[in-house]
C-alpha cells in the first residue's frame, strides 16, 4: 500500500510527458487536460492515504504496512508508518491537490513541467515520512530541494526569484551537510542506518552530544529557528502561490518529524542535556518573529514570519519531552499545515490576482466590496491567533501545558506568542478589511467558486479537529508514548515522574531492567520452566540459527539474526524476555573480507538456566549441533514454522528449500522422515557444492506439499517471515 503512495504521483508525472506544452487545443495537448491529469493523480493518492488511515490499528506501537526492498545495493529500502507519520502523510496528500488548484489559471509558461515538479515533489515528501532508514531519510529530506529550487527560480514572482531560489537551496543544503556527517559516523560505528536497529543501540552521552549537534543544525535551518530563518521570508515572497503553500504546509514539517524520529528517539540523553538551550532559542525565535511580523509591509512576508513564530511554539512542545507536549506539537504542526496555506491563498492568491500588489498600505475597506472574502479571511485570522475551538488552539494549549510540566517560566514566555499572534493577525485583518475603500483599488469580484472551495476545504478540518481533537490524539497516544519510552529507558526511574515520561512498567509487563538481578541464585534459576509454546519454538529455532551454550551446570540460549530480520528477532524477544537479563543488542559491525560490505546482527541471550539443559543434551554432542534421534516426537507445526522462518528459502511458484548444510546425511534423512510422518510433506534432496569441494544436502519441499501446509504454518509465523512460504 505504501508503494502506491510513492508510485501514483510518478505515474501521473509520466502521463504528462506526452503532452505538448503551450497548445490550447482540446485534444491531447490541451493545458486543461494536463491540469486534470495532475489533479486526478493527486486525488487518487489522497484516497489511498485515507484508506491507510481507515485500516491503521492505533492499539499497537510498531510500524504498520511495512514493506522492504533488499535489492537496492547502497541502502535498505524499508517503508512503514506509525501514528506520527500517518498524519504527516495525510497532510501531504491533502495539500498537493490544493497546490495544483491554487495556480489553476496563473501558470502561463512551462505548465507541464510545473505540474510534473509538484507530482515528483509529492513522492519525495511522502518518502520522507515513510522511510525507516536514516540514510534514505536524509536523501529524500534533501532531494525536495531540487524541484523546489526549480519552482521558485522559474515560476517565481519577480527577478529576485533567482536569488531567493539559490538562497533556499544553498542555505538549507549547507545546514544539512552536518546531518550527513553525523549519519556517516553512525553507519561507521553501528553498520546500519535502519531506525529500528538504531533505536536498540546504546550510545554514550559524549557521542550523542556530538551527533546531536550535527542533526540539530540541519533541523534548525529547515525549521527555521533564529538566526537561521533568513531564507524563508525571501523564498515565500518570490515563490508562486503553490510553492508558498507547499513550503509552509509540508516542507517546514520535515524538521519537526526529524526531531521526533532522530533527536528524541535515537539521541535521548543529548536531547535532555540540550533541551534548555533549544527552549531558549525557541523563545527567541518566537518573540523575534512576532515582532518582525508586526512591522512587515508585504502580505506574504508577514505570513512567512508568522510561520517562524508558530514553529517556535512547536519546538517548545517537542523539547518538553512530555507526551502532552509532543502530541500538542503534532497537532499544531497539522493546524499550521491548514491555516498557513489558507492565509497564503487569501493574500497571495485572491488579493494578488486581482490587484497585483502585496503591499499592505494599498489595501483598505475590502469588506465593502468583497464580503465573502472578508468572512473567510476572518476565520483564518482567528485560527492563526489560536482562538478556542480551532485546531491551532488545541495544539498550542497542549504544547504549552507540556512545557509547563518541564518549566513554568518557559511556558509563560511561550504563551506570549499567542498574544503576539493575535496582535499581528488582527492588525492585518483590520487594516485591509475595514475603513473607507482604498483609492488605489478598483471594485472587483468577490471570491470565485474555485477559491471558495479551496478556502473552505482548509477551514473545515481546522474547526472539526479543533472541536474533536481526540480523533487524532487517540491514534497518536500509543506512538508518542513509544517514542518517549525510548527516552525514558535512558532516564533513571526516579526522574520519570518529574519529566512527565511514561513509566517503563506501563509499557512492558515485566520488571524494569534495574530491578532484575544480573546474577540469579541457584534457587531462582531452578524456578524457571518453559511452557509448551516456548518449547516448540526452541526446537524449531535449534534446527535453524539458535545456539545453546553450556555454562557451568546450566545452559543459555543465544538468538541472533541479521538486521534485515530485526522484526522477527524482536518478536522472539517478546516470547523469551522473561528469561533474559537484557534487551537485544547489536554486534559490533565488521566488513566482510570478500565483499568489503559491513554487516551487523541483532542478538539477545537468556539466563543460564537448568530448564534449557535438556535441549543442549538433545541437540549437541561434544559441542557440535546434531539432529536428535527422536526429532519426529519433538517436531510440531509451530516448530516447523520457526525452522522455516530461520532456514527456509522460497522459490516463487516452485516450493521451498530448508538449509541443512551443517547436518550429516543421516540427520537430513531423519528430518525428511519426520516431515513425511508428522505433516505428510513430500521432500527431495538438493545437493550443493561448496568452494572447498564439500557437498551439502538441503531438503526441498515440493510446491504441492507447501500449498497444503502453508495455511497452517501461517498461524504460527511472524508476519515479517510470511514471504518464505509464499504470502
Amino acid at each position: 500500500m505504501l508503494q502506491l503512495l510513492l508510485i501514483v504521483p510518478l505515474l501521473g508525472a509520466l502521463a504528462l510527458l506526452p503532452f505538448s506544452a503551450g497548445s490550447q487545443n482540446a485534444g491531447l495537448n490541451s493545458e486543461v487536460r494536463m491540469k486534470q491529469v495532475a489533479l486526478f493523480a493527486s486525488l487518487v493518492n489522497f484516497i489511498i492515504s485515507m484508506v491507510l488511515w481507515a485500516q491503521f490499528d492505533s492499539s499497537v506501537s510498531h510500524y504498520q504496512f511495512q514493506e522492504e526492498f533488499t535489492q537496492i545495493s547502497f541502502c535498505h529500502l524499508h517503508l512503514g508508518i506509525d501514528g506520527i507519520s500517518l498524519y504527516f502523510v495525510l497532510l501531504t496528500t491533502f495539500i498537493t491537490p490544493i497546490c495544483i488548484l491554487s495556480n489553476w489559471h496563473d501558470i502561463k509558461v512551462g505548465l507541464k513541467y510545473f505540474l510534473i515538479a509538484f507530482l515528483v515533489l509529492e513522492t519525495l515528501q511522502i518518502a520522507v515520512f515513510v522511510v525507516l532508514d536514516l540514510l534514505l531519510f536524509y536523501i529524500f529530506f534533501e532531494s525536495v530541494l531540487i524541484p523546489l529550487f526549480l519552482i521558485v527560480g522559474i515560476w517565481g514572482a519577480s527577478e529576485a526569484r533567482i536569488r531567493a531560489a539559490f538562497l533556499l537551496f544553498l542555505y538549507t543544503l549547507a545546514g544539512s551537510l552536518f546531518m550527513l556527517l553525523a549519519i556517516m559516523v553512525i553507519y561507521y560505528n553501528v553498520g546500519s542506518t535502519d531506525f529500528i536497529v538504531l533505536s536498540l543501540q546504546k550510545i554514550s552521552l559524549e557521542s550523542q552530544k556530538i551527533l546531536w549537534i550535527g542533526f540539530f543544525i540541519a533541523f534548525a535551518v529547515k525549521t527555521p529557528l533564529f538566526p537561521f530563518h533568513i531564507w524563508l521570508p525571501r523564498a515565500h515572497s518570490e515563490a508562486p502561490l503553490a510553492g508558498s503553500i507547499l513550503l509552509a504546509a509540508i516542507i517546514l514539517k520535515f524538521p519537526v518529524y526529524g526531531v521526533m524520529r532522530v533527536l528524541l528517539q535515537l539521541l535521548p540523553d543529548a536531547t535532555n542535556y540540550f533541551s534548555p538551550l533549544v527552549q531558549t532559542i525557541a523563545i527567541i525565535s518566537l518573540v523575534y518573529a512576532s515582532l518582525a511580523t508586526i512591522i512587515q509591509h508585504d502580505t506574504k512576508a508577514l505570513v512567512a514570519y508568522s510561520s517562524v513564530a508558530h514553529m517556535g511554539v512547536i519546538i517548545l512542545g517537542l523539547f518538553s519531552n512530555t507526551i502532552t507536549g509532543v502530541e500538542g506539537a503534532i497537532l499544531l504542526s497539522l493546524a499550521h499545515g491548514f491555516v498557513s496555506p489558507g492565509l497564503f491563498i487569501c493574500v497571495g492568491g485572491v488579493l494578488y490576482n486581482r490587484y497585483h500588489t502585496r503591499t499592505i498600505a494599498y489595501y483598505r475597506g475590502l469588506a465593502l466590496t468583497m464580503p465573502l472574502f472578508t468572512i473567510l479571511f476572518f476565520l483564518f485570522t482567528m485560527a492563526n491567533s489560536g482562538v478556542p475551538l480551532t485546531l491551532n488552539w488545541a495544539g498550542e494549549f497542549l504544547s504549552l501545558t507540556g512545557m509547563w510540566d518541564r518549566s513554568p517560566v518557559i511556558a509563560v514566555l511561550g504563551a506570549s506568542g499567542i498574544v503576539f499572534s493575535a496582535c499581528y493577525s488582527f492588525w492585518l485583518y483590520n487594516r485591509i478589511s475595514y475603513g473607507s475603500f482604498s483609492p488605489y483599488l478598483t471594485v472587483t469580484n468577490d471570491v470565485t467558486r474555485r477559491e471558495f472551495m479551496l478556502l473552505i476545504s482548509l477551514m473545515i478540518p481546522v474547526v472539526l479537529l479543533g472541536i474533536f481533537p481526540n480523533v487524532i490524539l487517540d491514534t497518536l497516544h500509543i506512538s508518542v508514548t513509544t517514542l518517549l519510552y525510548d527516552i525514558s529507558t535512558t532516564t533513571s526511574l526516579s526522574d520519570i515522574g518529574s519529566t512527565g515520561l511514561i513509566s517503563l512498567s506501563a509499557l512492558i509487563p515485566i520488571k524494569p531492567a534495574d530491578d532484575k538481578p544480573r546474577r540469579l541464585t541457584n534457587l531462582e534459576r531452578a524456578q524457571f520452566s518453559l511452557p509448551k509454546e516456548q518449547e516448540e519454538i526452541v526446537v524449531g529455532s535449534l534446527l535453524g540459527d539458535l545456539h545453546a551454550r553450556k555454562r557451568s551446570l546450566n545452559t543459555y540460549l543465544k538468538f541472533e539474526q541479521g538486521v534485515i530480520h530485526k522484526e522477527y528477532l524482536l518478536g522472539l524477544y517478546e516470547q523469551f524476555k522473561n528469561y533474559c537479563s537484557a534487551s537485544p543488542k547489536i554486534h559490533n559491525p565488521k566488513p566482510d573480507k570478500r565483499t568489503g560490505r559491513v554487516y551487523s546482527a541483532i542478538y539477545f541471550r537468556t539466563y543460564s538456566l537448568p530448564c534449557f539443559n535438556k535441549y543442549y543434551n538433545l541437540f549437541y554432542r561434544d559441542g557440535v549441533k546434531i539432529v536428535p534421534q527422536n526429532i519426529a516426537e519433538l517436531l510440531t507445526l509451530r516448530s516447523l514454522a520457526f525452522w522455516i522462518s530461520e532456514d527456509g528459502k522460497n522459490f516463487k511458484g516452485a516450493g521451498l528449500t530448508l538449509c541443512t548444510d551443517s547436518f550429516t546425511v543421516a540427520e537430513v534423512q531423519l528430518l525428511r522422515e519426520a516431515l513425511k510422518n508428522n505433516f505428510n510433506v513430500n521432500t527431495s534432496i538438493h545437493k550443493i557444492s561448496r568452494a572447498n569441494g564439500a557437498v551439502c544436502e538441503r531438503i526441498y519441499i515440493d510446491k504441492t506439499s507447501l500449498e497444503e501446509i502453508k495455511p497452517l504454518l501461517k498461524e504460527h509465523m511472524h508476519e515479517s517471515m510470511l514471504y518464505k512460504i509464499g504470502f
